[in-house]
C-alpha cells in the first residue's frame, strides 16, 4: 500500500473538513473522489469515506427535519378545529407535545450536526499526520470493506 503524497494528504483532509460547508460538503468530496481514483486507492478510500460521512449527516438532517416540522404542523390541525381555548384542552396539549417534539427533533438535529463536525475534524487531523487508514465510526469500516471487494 503506498503512501499518500504531500499533495493528496492535502485534498483527503480538504474532503473530510468539507463537512463544514452545508451544501458544496457533500460536492468536495465527490470532485475529490471522482477525479482522483485513478491516483491513489488510499486517496479514492478517504474521498469515498468523507463523502459517505457527509451523505449520511445530509439524510439525517433531512430526514429529522422533515419529522419535527410534520410533527409542528400535525399539532397545529387540532388548533385549526377547535379553535383557541383558554384552559387546558387537549388541542393545547397536543400544539405543546407538537412543540416538544419538534424541540427534540432539533436538538438530535444539533447533536448529530456536532459528532459528524467533530468526526470530521479528527480525520481531517489524522489524515495530516499520516494516519492514512483513518476510518469514521460509522460509515467507515463499512466504506473500506465494500471497496476491498471491489478491488
Amino acid at each position: 500500500m503506498k503512501t499518500l503524497s504531500a499533495e493528496e494528504k492535502m485534498m483527503a483532509a480538504i474532503g473530510h473538513l468539507a463537512v463544514f460547508l452545508p451544501v458544496i460538503g457533500v460536492i468536495v468530496p465527490a470532485i475529490v473522489w471522482l477525479t482522483q481514483n485513478e491516483k491513489s486507492s488510499q486517496l479514492k478510500a478517504q474521498s469515498l469515506q468523507a463523502l459517505v460521512h457527509q451523505v449520511l449527516q445530509a439524510i439525517i438532517f433531512i430526514v429529522l427535519y422533515i419529522l419535527s416540522m410534520g410533527l409542528y404542523f400535525l399539532s397545529l390541525v387540532p388548533m385549526a378545529i377547535a379553535g383557541p381555548t383558554e384552559s387546558l384542552s387537549p388541542t393545547v396539549v397536543l400544539f405543546f407535545i407538537g412543540l416538544i417534539a419538534m424541540f427534540t427533533c432539533f436538538g438530535l438535529i444539533m447533536i448529530s450536526s456536532l459528532y459528524f463536525e467533530i468526526a470530521g475534524i479528527i480525520a481531517f487531523i489524522q489524515i495530516l499526520r499520516g494516519k492514512e487508514n483513518f476510518h469514521y465510526p460509522l460509515a467507515g469500516r463499512w466504506v473500506a470493506a465494500r471497496m476491498s471487494s471491489v478491488e
